[in-house]
């Protein structure tokens, strides 16, 4: 073996110092041919090569092979699941297709809602979320393994298999299987599919339902008779009638058990909803009181005296007045406000932007040509409408109006948007939906703009809700409307 001249050849290469064997090694490369360097640069990859996943896997280190894998999307996960049996443990005993459903229910809105609507978020690590009423979500109806499939076969193939909801196969099956609804629910959107499902409200010979809020239990409507109407959401049957004001109920929210409303009678009322007492009256206002909103100890009013009111509530028989805003030449029609700005908006023309903190005039959204008729704000952006029948989108921060929307025959009364969406409704008894990206791009035609029209309402339409499932409206023509975009599916 001494002689053996391979040997002898290697014995003197492990002899040699390192930028010695790297000389050796680049020179007697330079003397093959390109299939047998190819050849050399196979083996080269191979021995260099490293699977850490499994690596970490056999160390006992698994937790850093589920933390690399998370942060994979859902088809490079199907695929690593592929890999080898080694990856495939780690993402099965790491519920990443379950965490894949967290992060994108909990930063989707339309995911949310279907966690919601389905009853799907007991299967997760996060709290089931309780809603504005206090009460955890629950929706009756056709389940398997606790979960709604009634008239949804894609959910009904999921359970056709006998996966115990913590297996892996479970949350990949059910990914997908949101994804495709998810899908399906934004075509109806796009295209107008729906189902339709009305409240005829109890007005007693008066006309008009002029304000509203729902969530998955009830919806509570602000009625012209003096009424604040309860009504389930699954049964659309009245629950509570709440009797008080004296004049129409113009505007209302609730938060858990707590509801504020405000009225003609240019009162603002406190009730519970857990029993339906009035807990409290505000009387201060000089005329009716058109809009509200609270969060947490913040409650802001606008009037038809052309105030707006900033209020403490200490406690729901405790609320004390801590300034007026005075400006307005004309009723403020809607109040919103965030941590920074309060905003409101007025038959003057005029959206007035205040500082949250000190209560000073900050600036004036100016442009439209006759009165502001509705407002919503969020996330820096206001959306306004008007007797002018337009509908502007501004910057709040500089006071720009980045587009001017037109379509509506008619005043435009009530308007929501979410980051997809700008939803409007009018006297003219239509509800239009806008692309909201589509209307921030200033190289998109305007004819391009409404997405979609909606007559399902008999006269004006006065309230609109939305989420990424459903609208509901209310109109003069006393009745509310649910229209349903989840049930096409």
């Amino acid at each position: 073996m001494a002689n053996d001249p391979e040997q002898s050849l290697k014995l003197l290469f492990a002899g040699l110092p390192t930028h010695k064997k790297i000389e050796f090694l680049v020179s007697s490369v330079q003397t093959l041919s390109n299939e047998q360097c190819a050849e050399i640069q196979n083996s080269i990859d191979r021995m260099l090569r490293r699977d850490f996943i499994t690596l970490f896997r056999e160390c006992s280190q698994i937790h850093i092979a589920e933390k690399i894998l998370s942060y994979l999307d859902a088809s490079s996960l199907a695929a690593a699941e592929k890999v080898c049996p080694a990856w495939c443990a780690v993402i099965r005993g790491g519920n990443l297709w379950q965490r894949l459903i967290q992060i994108r229910v909990l930063s989707e809105e339309l995911w949310d809602r279907l966690s919601i609507q389905l009853d799907l978020k007991k299967y997760f690590r996060f709290n089931t979320v309780c809603q504005p009423n206090g009460v955890t979500d629950h929706i009756p109806g056709d389940y398997e393994f606790g979960i709604q499939t009634k008239g949804l076969s894609d959910l009904s193939e999921v359970f056709t298999q006998d996966y115990a909801h913590q297996h892996s196969d479970f949350y990949r099956s059910l990914y997908f299987t949101l994804c495709r609804l998810a899908e399906r629910i934004q075509q109806n959107w796009a295209h107008g599919r729906y189902n339709v499902k009305r409240i005829t409200c109890h007005t007693n010979g008066s006309r008009g339902v002029y304000c509203l809020q729902y969530d998955t239990r009830y919806i509570v409507c602000g009625v012209r008779d003096g009424s604040v109407q309860v009504y389930n959401k699954m049964t659309l049957e009245c629950e509570r009638i709440l009797i008080g004001h004296l004049g129409s109920v113009l505007c209302l929210q609730y938060e858990n058990q707590l509801l504020i409303s405000g009225s003609s009678d240019s009162t603002v009322r406190f009730w519970s909803l857990l029993n339906g007492f009035n807990l409290h009256t505000i009387r201060h206002h000089r005329s009716g009181v058109l809009s509200l909103r609270f969060k947490d100890d913040t409650l802001v009013t606008g009037s038809r005296d052309h105030t707006v009111c900033v209020w403490k509530i200490r406690s729901p028989t405790d609320v004390r007045l801590l300034t007026s805003l005075h400006g307005h030449r004309a009723s403020v029609v809607a109040v919103e406000f965030d941590d920074r700005f309060i905003l409101s908006a007025s038959g003057d023309r005029l959206v007035q932007v205040w500082d949250f903190q000190v209560h000073e005039y900050v600036r004036s959204l100016v442009g439209h040509r006759r009165g502001v008729t509705c407002l919503h704000y969020e996330k820096g952006i206001a959306i306004t409408g008007s007797s002018d029948l337009t509908v502007r989108i501004w910057t709040v921060e500089t006071g720009l109006c980045l587009r001017i929307l037109e379509g509506h025959n008619h005043l435009v009364r009530c308007l929501r948007f979410d980051m997809q969406r700008i939803i409007c409704g009018s006297y003219d008894g239509k509800i239009r939906i806008w692309n909201l990206q589509d209307a921030m791009n200033r190289n998109s035609s305007g004819a391009q703009l409404c997405a979609i029209t909606l007559a399902e309402h008999k006269n004006r339409i006065f309230r609109l809700q939305f989420d990424p499932l459903q609208i509901v409206s209310s109109s003069l023509d006393n009745t509310v409307v649910i229209w349903n975009f989840f049930t096409q599916v």
